[in-house]
Parts: C-alpha cells; sequence; structure tokens
C-alpha cells in the first residue's frame, strides 16, 4: 500500500514515477491513498491522471479517494456533502469512470478499518 504526501504536483510526479520503476520488477502495489480534507473546497495537487495510469495500469480499482474530517460534520451538519459532490462529480470523476473508489473517513477505528479491508480485498496491480 502506498500513502503520498504531497504538496506540489512536481513531487506527486516524481513518486508515481519512482513507484512506477519499482513496480516493474514484478512488485505489486496493493492500492494507492489520496487523502483530502473535505474542509477544503479545492484540491491543492490535482492526482496525475496519467501517471497514475502507468503505475495502476487502465483500471484504477487500486487508487483510493479518501476524505477526511468527516468527524466534523456533526457540528455542521450536511455540509461538507456539497464538496464531495463537487469532488466526485469534477476533479475526481475521470479516476472514477476507470475504477477508483471513494470512502469517508471520520477518525475512528471503524472506518479505518473499513477503508484498509477495502484496499486489501481489491486485486494488487
Amino acid at each position: 500500500m502506498v500513502t503520498i504526501r504531497t504538496v506540489s504536483l512536481q513531487s506527486l510526479k516524481s513518486r508515481i514515477s519512482m513507484l512506477t520503476m519499482i513496480t516493474s520488477h514484478q512488485n505489486q502495489v496493493a492500492g494507492v491513498l489520496y487523502f483530502h480534507n473535505i474542509t477544503d473546497r479545492h484540491i491543492t495537487v490535482q492526482p496525475p491522471f496519467d501517471d497514475l495510469k502507468k503505475l495502476c495500469g487502465d483500471n484504477l480499482k487500486k487508487v483510493f479517494f479518501i476524505s477526511t474530517h468527516w468527524d466534523r460534520q456533526e457540528r455542521e451538519p450536511g455540509k461538507w456533502n456539497h464538496n464531495e459532490t463537487e469532488l466526485r462529480e469534477g476533479r475526481w470523476k475521470p479516476f472514477l469512470d476507470s475504477g477508483a473508489q471513494t470512502a469517508r473517513f471520520d477518525k475512528t477505528t471503524t472506518t479505518a478499518r473499513q477503508i484498509a479491508q477495502m484496499v486489501l480485498s481489491s486485486p494488487s496491480v
């Protein structure tokens, strides 16, 4: 499983290139997790679609967009649903159309286990 924390597109692209090179030697990626704070309306760094396809192939079922901070939802019911819809229908749409999955993380062990199970139950790329 790969978790990349990055603040720039160039940094993200270089890390994906490195992983692509590593996986070309018979290693398999269990999953690529992209975390996004759901309270932020805009994505800081858009994942590079073509680079992820090089890493995972045409089927992006091993790419997971995890939206975080859902634990704040109880303070402002429904506020973040709009942000999630915008991401699903906008920036994340090409990935989702190619098989990527989404999940919500609310800082509970239950959602952490659900996300881990989702990643581990998908076939490796």
